[in-house]
């Protein structure tokens, strides 16, 4: 799990360890550690620009690189950025819906 900025002081030794499959972007829980907790924003520009190194750092090393993706837009935008893992957040009566939504685009870039 990436949300702290000790995470991402030791992302390289993270994704170097022995049995690390992949990194995964907790973006709310990193847009608390990023604002020394005055905001809760997935979307912060901070944690956009982090990303792309998350996302970087495990291909470079081979692993697979997650996030969780609030919809509607999370998912497919996080897909086109290089996540190959997501955990899509939903509320209970929009989970279907909004995943079949987010796995259709996916499935076709």
């Amino acid at each position: 799990m990436i949300e702290t900025r000790t995470a991402l002081d030791n992302l390289e030794a993270i994704v170097d360890t022995p049995g690390i499959d992949g990194l995964f972007l907790g973006p709310s829980d990193l847009s608390i550690a990023l604002s020394q907790g005055k905001n809760l924003d997935p979307l912060s520009k901070e944690v956009d620009r982090e990303l792309d190194r998350i996302v970087a750092a495990a291909q470079k090393a081979k692993k697979i690189p997650g996030a969780i993706a609030i919809p509607p837009t999370a998912p497919v935008a996080l897909g086109k950025r290089g996540m190959r893992f997501l955990a899509v957040y939903e509320r209970p009566g929009d989970a279907a819906r909004g995943t079949a939504s987010a796995m259709k685009v996916l499935k076709n870039n």
